[in-house]
Formats: structure tokens, C-alpha cells, sequence
């Protein structure tokens, strides 16, 4: 027979493979089985535990019959307060007071509004100015009212008592017309004219 060559030689099979697990075949060990477990006795349950009696309810309390008022006669009419007794003579008082200055200033009138009337008239001088770029100025014998519509500048002048005279300058536009009005209130600050009160 011939030798066998190397390569036959790495196929060949061994008979034991080291990779597979013996069998064995001897039979399992017996596993030891508890005893039975002991049951405890029936627990003794206890007797029916005893009600009260029902709790007496009191008998209802006796509710005294209405007391009478006695008739007192009518009511006496109510006392006149003398606060409000007093309130149209305060309020004629604050009217007649107020009157003088708060003419014309809930609202201040456009250029195409204005009422140009005789200068020397009798006529009180504007009140207070509203909020806005709006002044109401007076010296010791003169007041300016002053204020900016639009683009346009506005001026009311006189004495005291009198119309005065109106007067309107236009502006491009609104910015040039706030910052005439500025300076316009910075020369009149100049001249001794305050703001009304």
C-alpha cells in the first residue's frame, strides 16, 4: 500500500472528535421530594360583636312664640345734609370762578374754524392748554394761546379781557411746524410769558 501523501494525511478523521461532549448514560440522580407541608388549624373566628342600642334623640325644643314691637310711631323724616344743602352754591361759586378761563380749550379749532372777531371785544383769555404741542401763556397785562394743527402753527395774542388776534402759519410739513412751534414757546418763555395754571 502506498503512503499516504500530507494532504490525505490532514483529511483523514480521527475517531474521537475533541469538540463533541461525552454521552453518558447512566440515569439521573434521584431528586429528594419534600415532606408534606403541615396545615395550620382553622383559625377560631370571633363572635359577633354586640350593637349598641340606639341612641335616644332628643325631643324638640320649644320655639318662643314672636315677640311683639311696640308701634312707636311713624319715623322721623330724614335730616337735610347740609353737605349737599351747600353743593349748587359751591358748585355756582366754582362755575362763575372757572368760567373766566375755560372758554374755549376743550377743543382748539382748526385754521379753517377760527373765529376772527374785533380785537379790542371783551372776551375772557383761553384757560388751560390741552395735552399736546399746545401752551396757554400769560404776562401781568398779556396772554398767547399757542399750539400746532397739522402743519400748521396757530397763535391767539392780546390783553387781558380782550379778543386778541389770531394768527396761522403753514409748514411744509408736520416736522417743520413742531419745530416753529418749539421755538415760537422759547421766545415767548423769553419775553416773561408763563404757563397758565
Amino acid at each position: 500500500m502506498a503512503k499516504p501523501t500530507p494532504r490525505r494525511e490532514l483529511r483523514a478523521t480521527t475517531k474521537s472528535a475533541p469538540y463533541r461532549r461525552a454521552k453518558s448514560t447512566a440515569p439521573p440522580e434521584a431528586v429528594a421530594i419534600p415532606e408534606a407541608v403541615a396545615v395550620p388549624e382553622a383559625v377560631a373566628i370571633p363572635e359577633a360583636v354586640a350593637i349598641p342600642e340606639a341612641v335616644a334623640v332628643p325631643e324638640a325644643v320649644a320655639v318662643p312664640e314672636a315677640v311683639a314691637i311696640p308701634d312707636s310711631g311713624p319715623l322721623p323724616a330724614p335730616r337735610a345734609s347740609t353737605t349737599f344743602a351747600a353743593m349748587p352754591d359751591f358748585l355756582a361759586v366754582a362755575q362763575s370762578a372757572l368760567g373766566f378761563a375755560a372758554a374755549a380749550l376743550a377743543s382748539l379749532p382748526a385754521p379753517g374754524h377760527l373765529v376772527h372777531g374785533e380785537p379790542a371785544a371783551s372776551e375772557p383769555p383761553p384757560g388751560r392748554a390741552p395735552a399736546g404741542d399746545a401752551r396757554s401763556l400769560r404776562s401781568d397785562e398779556e396772554f398767547v394761546l399757542v399750539y400746532r394743527h397739522g402743519a400748521s402753527v396757530i397763535s391767539r395774542r392780546g390783553k387781558l379781557g380782550e379778543h386778541g388776534v389770531w394768527r396761522v402759519v403753514d409748514y411744509p410739513g408736520p416736522a417743520p411746524a413742531a419745530h416753529a412751534y418749539a421755538l415760537e414757546c422759547s421766545r415767548l418763555a423769553g419775553q416773561g410769558f408763563r404757563d397758565v395754571d
